[in-house]
């Protein structure tokens, strides 16, 4: 492992950092906060007098660091910023509220319903995060 990461940086470059600083730069920081996590979300297509977005950050920001970690796993595929995120609101049941959140971890994406509330928000996004494990479904469970 030694060698090959000695012929992308250079040993002396090595040396000038701790192994902290190392695994910040390669696997990214493991520390999340909302301020943070807000400098890589965009959001895309919401009319000024959209709710959502509003909701949407009431939700994150009662969200612990480990919860926001698993928010990004949730949209993105990964635990760590820095990555961007695409926020658009969802299109498929446009009447509808309190639907469970979508993301496209592909193109990290992530489709905001409506909801009646900030605190439903966050309760179906926490459920989202914390109970869909999986984001490859091209194979079932059972074809082991």
């Amino acid at each position: 492992m030694r060698a090959g990461l000695l012929r992308v940086v250079p040993q002396p470059v090595l040396d000038l950092l701790t192994w902290q600083q190392m695994e910040k730069r390669i696997c990214g920081d493991p520390e999340i906060t909302v301020a943070k996590l807000r400098k890589f979300i965009k959001f895309d297509d919401f009319s000024s007098d959209d709710n959502r977005v509003q909701y949407f950050l009431e939700a994150l920001n009662n969200f612990t660091s480990e919860d926001l970690s698993c928010f990004l796993k949730f949209v993105t595929g990964r635990s760590r910023l820095p990555v961007q995120i695409t926020v658009y609101p969802e299109r498929t049941n446009l009447d509808a509220l309190d639907l469970m959140p979508q993301a496209s971890t592909c193109s990290c994406t992530f489709y905001l319903p409506k909801y009646s509330s900030p605190k439903v928000c966050e309760e179906l996004l926490r459920y989202a995060v914390y109970n869909c494990m999986s984001i490859d479904t091209d194979k079932s469970p059972w074809d082991e």
